[in-house]
């Protein structure tokens, strides 16, 4: 099984653990989205039960204040950043919130000269942006979440020279 399929396989899969959970995510689901989007790293903790109760307590203010759920995940809990936040935020609402990912923000950069920073303070346009091109492309892709694979996959094929080319070039 190549990469990709392997990753869209887990994807599905942990999908339907939380829809069998009834939104709420377990230790099992947290460790497999913080291994789908980092793959080694590993959250820190002693104590799991409160690292899980603090996660589900963020996703459920998110709808309400995702600045505030982004702030309990990154600030609150080791070993989370930007990018594992909206991985967390997708999986539980992936219809409201979109992963946050280099190789998206690369895409954006070469196609839209857009450029978002992977912060707190920028996700909330990159995740309105995104599901706006998605509105433009629905009937192209079935889910969000699809859309924004094929943004990925564009934004690896670009380097990090290249990328760092038109950051130049945008800022002079």
């Amino acid at each position: 099984m190549n990469r990709d399929k392997f990753f869209d396989e887990e994807w599905k899969e942990i999908k339907k653990s939380i829809k069998e959970n009834k939104g709420k995510l377990n230790l099992v689901d947290i460790l497999r989205i913080h291994n789908y989007k980092v793959n080694v790293r590993i959250i820190p903790t002693k104590n799991w039960d409160d690292t899980v109760n603090k996660i589900n307590m963020a996703l459920e203010v998110a709808n309400e204040d995702i600045l505030e759920a982004l702030k309990i995940l990154t600030e609150d809990i080791d070993g989370i950043g930007i990018p594992i936040a909206s991985a967390l935020l997708s999986m539980r609402y992936p219809e409201e919130f979109v992963i946050i990912d280099i190789n998206c923000v690369k895409a954006i950069l070469k196609e839209h000269k857009i450029l978002f920073k992977i912060s707190i303070d920028d996700y909330p346009n990159y995740n309105k942006f995104m599901k706006e091109e998605f509105a433009k492309e629905k009937g192209k892709y079935k889910e969000l979440r699809d859309f924004e694979f094929n943004m990925f996959k564009r934004g690896r094929k670009i380097s990090k020279k290249e990328h760092k080319n038109r950051i130049k070039k945008l800022n002079q």
